[in-house]
């Protein structure tokens, strides 16, 4: 069970550091690292979810903005 929002945070970092695309796809990587922290809360499952999709989608234009 989620003790604060930087576990929160944190899951959801280790999510994107951890993704390979050269090895996963972005929903194989999604649902192993799901199984791998034995994450049950469907609210956190789906957090963890956006913001990784979303890195991924947009990382492109992030590496240009930032």
């Amino acid at each position: 069970m989620l003790k604060n929002y930087g576990d929160l945070i944190y899951k959801t970092i280790v999510c994107i550091k951890t993704f390979d695309p050269v090895t996963h796809s972005v929903d194989t990587h999604f649902e192993d690292y799901l199984q791998l922290k034995k994450l049950k809360n469907v609210n956190e499952q789906v957090f963890i979810k956006q913001i990784f999709y979303g890195v991924i989608r947009y990382e492109p234009l992030m590496k240009v903005v930032f």
